[in-house]
């Protein structure tokens, strides 16, 4: 065999190891590359975002700062409106116990008028009725102050309306209007003197002429006689004890009648002020009047005659309830040695 033999051709597995090789290089060079432009876009992107950021924190450090600073300030605020609203409310309490006070000072006021007025009314016109509304709307008052001290009063009043309410008493205006009745009566009743006088009877004169005639002396004839027989004629001389009162004047008949209804109007306020022996004084005035001066037998002085003798005989209570003692407590409690 000579030397002169061709080579021999490079074989797959020969030419898979330098690719192998090749590769292997490559990927270094392209992992070196990476590698350099990570840190590169590293180191810029720290450069880039490394002073904002401190920036911010720099300026959240100063926003913080002003945070405190401003809650600090507030907390201040907070503590002045906390003494500010303290003091509005120790001023509102003063406030509202002084308008409590006026208040419950109006209301006694307002009671204690209720209470005068309830005495007045049944002291002065008898009015029971009008005091007990009275006495009412006071206890109402008390109930609405709701004050324990005035549980005294209230006891009192309960007393006092219990009595006004239970009392018998006479019907004052039913009688006050039965003299305005009368009053109204008064211009219609006739006057006695009204009447003319009947005359003499005719029998009587006659017999009155024939006694007297017979006492005549015998007539004598001539001049004598005749005169004679005139001056008899011009005197009689009559029996008759019968008095005759003159008549009244149209004048003095006005007054009469004014008279009389003045007598029964101040009867009828002596009877509503409880004044009775002004109410009988006027009554029995009033009924001798009406005797002397008018027809009493006509219907009408008689029905007049007898409304007189019925108001006489009706009497009034001269004693009401004492309803003083509730305003008396009022003003003992209210206006006390210790009260200001």
């Amino acid at each position: 065999m000579s030397d002169d033999n061709p080579k021999e051709p490079s074989t797959p597995r020969t030419k898979r190891s330098a690719a192998s090789g090749l590769a292997l290089l490559l990927s270094i060079a392209a992992l070196a590359a990476s590698g350099s432009l990570w840190y590169m876009i590293a180191v810029r992107h720290a450069a880039l975002f490394q002073q904002p950021i401190a920036e911010e924190v720099q300026s959240l450090r100063e926003d913080l700062t002003q945070l405190k600073q401003k809650s600090d300030a507030a907390e201040k605020q907070i503590g002045t409106l906390a003494e500010q609203q303290k003091v509005l409310t120790e001023a509102t309490r003063k406030s509202y116990d002084a308008l409590s006070k006026d208040r419950a000072k109006w209301a006694i006021s307002e009671i204690e008028q209720l209470l005068i007025v309830a005495n007045q009314r049944l002291q002065l016109a008898q009015d029971f009725e009008t005091a007990a509304i009275a006495l009412k709307a006071a206890d109402s008052r008390l109930r609405a102050l709701a004050d324990p001290a005035m549980t005294p009063v209230r006891k009192q009043l309960a007393t006092e309306i219990n009595q006004l309410e239970s009392y018998e008493r006479t019907d004052v205006s039913g009688l006050a209007i039965r003299l305005a009745s009368l009053v109204d009566s008064v211009e219609k009743l006739p006057l006695s003197l009204e009447f003319t006088y009947t005359p003499a009877n005719t029998t009587e004169t006659k017999e009155t002429a024939a006694t007297q005639k017979s006492k005549e002396p015998a007539p004598q004839r001539g001049f004598f006689a005749e005169f004679w027989r005139d001056v008899l004629g011009l005197v009689r001389i009559r029996s008759n004890t019968e008095s005759y009162k003159p008549l009244l004047a149209p004048e003095q008949q006005y007054f009469l009648r004014e008279n009389l209804q003045l007598l029964l109007l101040g009867a009828q306020q002596a009877l509503l002020r409880n004044e009775m022996q002004t109410f009988d004084h006027n009554l029995r005035t009033a009924q001798r009047w009406v005797n002397r001066y008018f027809d009493t037998n006509s219907q009408a002085i008689r029905h007049l005659n007898s409304e007189l003798e019925a108001l006489l005989k009706t009497r009034p209570a001269e004693h009401a309830p004492d309803i003083s003692q509730s305003l008396t407590l009022l003003r003992n409690i209210t206006q006390g040695p210790d009260k200001p």
